[in-house]
């Protein structure tokens, strides 16, 4: 397709960002659009946007169509929507009406976050940096800080 795109950690999932898919994307939305999982509501976040791969010369119209939608006052309502520009990869490629590709497992997590009260552990929960596997389920890339 020329783009290969990473599912982020699933958390979450709000009518409202579903409601501004359907407001500033093409119609009828395309079925990759359908399947995100900011539109099916599992979760509020659809692209881990630490690692993305895109032929340029292949995809210029969506690389500029990406630019476009971080540009003010654009940038504005994206980011009223989402956290930076993560979702402005695969929204691009939406909004150029070109092909791209999502693996189709999502991200994971690498690692813990513990909080400390004095000597004494509060919590632990999972989290962590986001991973992501290939196929086999090897770890292929993981963000900072591990």
């Amino acid at each position: 397709t020329g783009a290969l795109f990473f599912i982020d950690r699933l958390y979450g999932g709000e009518d409202k960002k579903r409601q501004w898919l359907e407001r500033i994307l093409p119609q009828p939305l395309s079925e990759s659009a359908k399947l995100s999982t900011i539109y099916t509501k599992k979760a509020n976040d659809y692209q881990e946007a630490g690692v993305v791969l895109i032929n340029k010369a292949k995809r210029i119209k969506s690389m500029l169509s990406i630019c476009l939608v971080n540009t003010l006052p654009l940038r504005d309502e994206l980011h009223n929507y989402t956290h930076g520009d993560k979702e402005s990869y695969w929204l691009g490629f939406e909004m150029a009406m070109e092909p791209y590709s999502m693996m189709t497992t999502p991200g994971g997590c690498i690692g813990t976050d513990r909080e400390f009260e004095g000597d004494h552990r509060e919590y632990e929960k999972v989290c962590g940096r986001p991973a992501h596997f290939d196929r086999l389920g090897r770890l292929m890339w993981f963000n900072d800080g591990v």
